[in-house]
C-alpha cells in the first residue's frame, strides 16, 4: 500500500472485523462473534414477530 496509515487500517479490519464475521467452513472451524450475536438477535426477533402477530392491539 502507498500510505502507512491505510495499511494500518487494512490490517485492523482484516484482523478484527473479518475474523469476527467468519463462518465455519469445515468441522472444527470457529464461529465468529458477529455470527453468534446475530443468532441471538434472530431468536429474539422470532419471538417478537410471534408476539406481534398474536397481540396486534398491544403493539399499536
Amino acid at each position: 500500500m502507498r500510505y502507512r496509515w491505510a495499511q494500518s487500517v487494512n490490517r485492523f479490519l482484516a484482523k478484527y472485523i473479518v475474523t469476527a464475521a467468519s463462518s465455519p467452513n469445515e468441522d472444527g472451524d470457529q464461529l465468529g462473534v458477529i455470527n453468534k450475536l446475530f443468532h441471538y438477535a434472530w431468536q429474539v426477533g422470532k419471538y417478537r414477530r410471534r408476539f406481534k402477530k398474536w397481540n396486534k392491539p398491544f403493539i399499536k
